[in-house]
């Protein structure tokens, strides 16, 4: 009855191999979950567990269950695959904006001097963070509010759920534009056979643009707004980006 509440990967060294634990809710996105570890997992499977990048890992994840929303017509109903595509585009423009907060937060905090440090001056941090991402100040202005384990475990990680999640995007409508061509780009990326490339010349070799590009965010912003509701945004607000 007391199940651990979450699914995660994790690799066990003394067997060489990774592992995927699943605890399902009993409902169609259990798909959506098991695809998303069996990204981390036939990541670390390939790669031995080498950890290239932060910004790798987090794309072998999130691409695949991207990428999985295009396969799965003939596995639910038209309106399950709708409902579950919109909550995916969701997620993934929540992942971008929380976690970038999460990760301006981080920058504005490790900047407080040790002797400085206080919960009043934490909290000041969190509001900072949440002012410059336009985010609700009433409710999300104390520490309390980014008490996630990376915060604590893992600094600068959450930054790398940006990353990825840009270039999971961007494979995904490179797939949904060109059938094959967003799963051609994701084995790319999956099958490292030179581990001393950085996350960007990684990207180029699967010829994917970086999502420090000042024109990728734009056109995937517009690509999201054309799924959700057919219409182009840039095209209605009269700024189009450049292609």
């Amino acid at each position: 009855e007391n199940k651990y509440d979450s699914s995660f990967e994790v690799y066990l060294n003394s067997y060489y191999q990774p592992f995927i634990f699943m605890n399902p809710a009993g409902t169609d996105y259990d798909k959506m979950a098991l695809v998303h570890e069996f990204g981390h997992f036939a990541d670390y499977y390939i790669n031995y567990n080498s950890d290239t990048s932060l910004d790798l890992s987090e794309v072998s994840s999130q691409v695949l269950s991207l990428l999985m929303l295009t396969k799965l017509d003939t596995k639910m109903s038209a309106a399950a695959l709708d409902y579950i595509t919109r909550y995916e585009l969701e997620s993934a423009l929540k992942v971008l904006i929380f976690q970038s907060f999460y990760a301006l937060f981080e920058h504005y905090a490790y900047s407080i001097s040790e002797e400085d440090i206080s919960k009043e001056t934490l909290d000041a941090a969190v509001v900072r963070a949440a002012e410059e991402m336009n985010l609700n100040t009433s409710a999300i202005n104390s520490i309390e509010a980014v008490s996630i384990p990376h915060i604590f475990l893992y600094p600068t990680y959450v930054q790398s759920y940006c990353t990825s999640i840009v270039v999971s995007l961007e494979i995904y409508y490179l797939e949904v534009e060109n059938t094959g061509a967003g799963f051609a780009a994701y084995k790319t990326l999956l099958d490292r056979d030179t581990p001393f490339l950085t996350f960007e010349e990684e990207l180029q070799r699967a010829e994917i643009s970086s999502p420090f590009d000042s024109d990728v965010l734009k056109n995937i912003a517009d690509k999201i707004h054309y799924s959700m509701y057919g219409k182009h945004f840039f095209e209605l607000s009269g700024n189009v980006p450049a292609a």
